[in-house]
């Protein structure tokens, strides 16, 4: 019920926009939150799925995380006024900061500190849900049963495959190709705030 409060609220809010922008962004904020379920279900799926592949996950993530911040630089760009081309610019650098954000989210439940995090760490992998951490592992060590592995020894074996560095790197190129949209647009004040951001959620620990 709190969660269905929540859109009713947001709804409530987008009709405040001024009349030539409203069916167009709340066509947009619908179809994103159908999209957003869509792959909330998926990743509850995939918690009792035997095999997911690595193209399933970035897809789901893409449905979830990725697309949610993608809605919100566009409909910011949007209501800012902006040209097609900066509204466009915009929506895939929220879509890049989204795939680097949660897969770099996924690394921090192994490796985080705890009392940095503000939640204990292995709660993903307690539920079994398959990160893009465990994909890669799964598909070099097979018969490794990570349920049973202590927190300390699957770090070892993380950073001893190279998956640790593989998927730090992975979640630099989509934090990249972020700025690179960023890039595209002329310099202001509120460009220099969405660089900050992005540099924040490189370097981020929690």
């Amino acid at each position: 019920l709190a969660g269905d409060g929540l859109v009713g609220l947001a709804y409530r809010k987008l009709l405040q926009t001024p009349g030539e922008r409203i069916g167009r962004i709340t066509a947009l904020f619908t179809d994103a939150m159908l999209e957003i379920c869509e792959g909330q279900a998926l990743d509850k799926t995939f918690e009792s799925a035997m095999s997911v592949s690595e193209d399933m996950y970035l897809e789901m993530i893409g449905k979830k995380t990725a697309r949610l911040i993608r809605l919100s630089c566009e409909i910011g760009a949007i209501v800012g006024g902006g040209c097609e081309q900066d509204i466009l610019n915009l929506a895939e650098f929220g879509y890049h900061i989204g795939m680097g954000f949660q897969i770099q989210d996924d690394l921090l439940d192994i490796f985080a500190d705890e009392t940095i995090l503000g939640k204990r760490v292995g709660s993903d992998l307690a539920m079994d849900k398959k990160t893009i951490a465990m994909i890669r592992l799964k598909s070099v060590m097979p018969d490794l049963d990570t349920q049973r592995t202590g927190m300390t020894e699957l770090r070892g074996i993380l950073r001893e495959t190279g998956i640790f560095t593989q998927i730090e790197n992975l979640a630099g190129k989509y934090f990249l190709a972020a700025k690179s949209f960023l890039n595209r647009l002329d310099r202001n004040p509120h460009i220099v705030h969405l660089e900050s951001l992005s540099e924040y959620l490189l370097r981020r620990n929690k």
